[in-house]
């Protein structure tokens, strides 16, 4: 049973809270006049934090902060690197491809940014009617980037793309994995690992099949596709008529292993929960947890690897007996046990899009709010630390 820990009402602190010396703990807001929200948050190697955001218009917003989470300096760069709709109707994904790399994916853009806020390079889909949007966040494999596609088609079979260009951004392929060879219609997937051969690992969604309709729940699959041939693959689908799973996150494990987010919506309660699985190299499932909530629906959008070897899953919930959205996080061990859960309750709406351990095994937790009223639709910038029990 999953247990829900409720911190700070804004309604008292709606002066930020000073940082506690003692514990290392903040709880901050950060103001700016187009912010929608923060999606990504790094420590640096002198205990300050890197925050890459939206600025509200299409462009990344990094901002720099000391160790208590005093804003610095902030920059917005000068590209359009997402459609605009992205900044709160999508979720965009940020990977970190080395501590002064980070590849941005949102709809038909990718960017790689530095950590001063400098485009390096982007690409931008053509505006064709199948690339219709972005499945998980970039691969990179030596020095190519992948990116997995659906063409959105809802008719019986659809195409899927999986595209390749090389450090520039300059496009080099794309594969097509075709429904008809997945026993069943996809409906997105993402790519965690590219063979020597040239197969690729996938992970996703799918109506699993043959003949199958709309009024089928859609559930998770794992596999390895190579060209035209049928794949090899693992399909969780346990025959339950009362709920569906969709994939939202990856995170790459010890040994080639590969940890899945999944959130699982179940049609009985009227509501959505974590479900966490973990499989080796060879696409066995190694264990599977479940957290239900009695308390409300948990919406997903990241997990992150902690130094301990766990997991920290951040995102939002709701309560069956109140409106407002708050922002949630879940730390597992390693082995998907559940330690610790927070959530900041707030008159408004909020999220908590990523999260990291940090450097004094503590937690930082990036978002948005709007119990402020202010900035973009209402939004600030949430921005907390926690200690190692996720208390504030």
């Amino acid at each position: 049973m999953l247990a829900i820990f409720w911190g700070c009402l804004f309604f008292s602190c709606k002066k930020e809270n000073p940082p506690n010396a003692a514990s290392g703990t903040f709880i901050k807001t950060l103001q700016t006049d187009s912010v929608s929200y923060a999606t990504f948050v790094k420590q640096l190697a002198d205990g300050g934090f890197m925050i890459i955001a939206s600025d509200g218009a299409g462009r990344p917003l990094i901002i720099r902060t000391d160790g208590k989470g005093n804003a610095r300096w902030e920059k917005t760069t000068p590209e359009y690197c997402f459609p605009i709709s992205s900044t709160l109707s999508q979720h965009w994904w940020v990977t970190e491809q080395n501590p002064n790399l980070f590849t941005l994916q949102a709809g038909i853009y990718t960017t790689n940014i530095d950590s001063s806020g400098d485009i390096i390079n982007v690409y931008h889909f053509p505006n064709s009617s199948y690339y219709y949007f972005a499945n998980g966040p970039v691969l990179k494999n030596d020095s190519n980037y992948f990116v997995a596609m659906s063409d959105g088609n809802d008719n019986y079979y659809s195409y899927n793309y999986i595209f390749t260009y090389d450090a520039n951004l300059v496009y080099q392929k794309e594969d097509v994995i075709k429904d008809s060879i997945m026993g069943g219609k996809t409906l997105e997937f993402f790519v965690y690992g590219v063979t020597g051969s040239g197969a690729y690992n996938i992970w996703g969604q799918k109506l699993p099949r043959n003949n199958w309709s709309w009024f089928n729940n859609p559930k998770i699959f794992i596999a390895k596709v190579h060209g035209n041939a049928p794949p090899i693959q693992t399909e969780i689908d346990t025959g339950d008529l009362h709920s569906s799973d969709a994939p939202e996150f990856q995170v790459p494990g010890p040994d080639s292993s590969i940890i899945l987010l999944v959130q699982r919506t179940d049609y009985n309660t009227n509501s959505t929960y974590p479900l966490v699985l973990k499989f080796d190299k060879n696409m066995n499932l190694v264990w599977k947890k479940l957290f239900p909530s009695t308390a409300g629906s948990i919406n997903l959008y990241d997990m992150s690897a902690c130094n301990d070897g766990g997991f920290i899953i951040t995102g939002q919930v709701q309560g069956f007996g109140f409106n407002d959205q708050y922002p949630y996080a879940l730390k597992i061990d390693a082995n998907g046990n559940p330690q610790w859960s927070k959530t900041i309750a707030a008159k408004g709406n909020g999220r908590f899009m990523h999260g990291i351990m940090t450097q004094d095994g503590g937690y930082v937790l990036v978002g948005h709010t709007n119990a402020f009223g202010k900035g973009l639709n209402g939004n600030r910038i949430l921005f907390i630390k926690t200690d190692a029990n996720g208390n504030l």
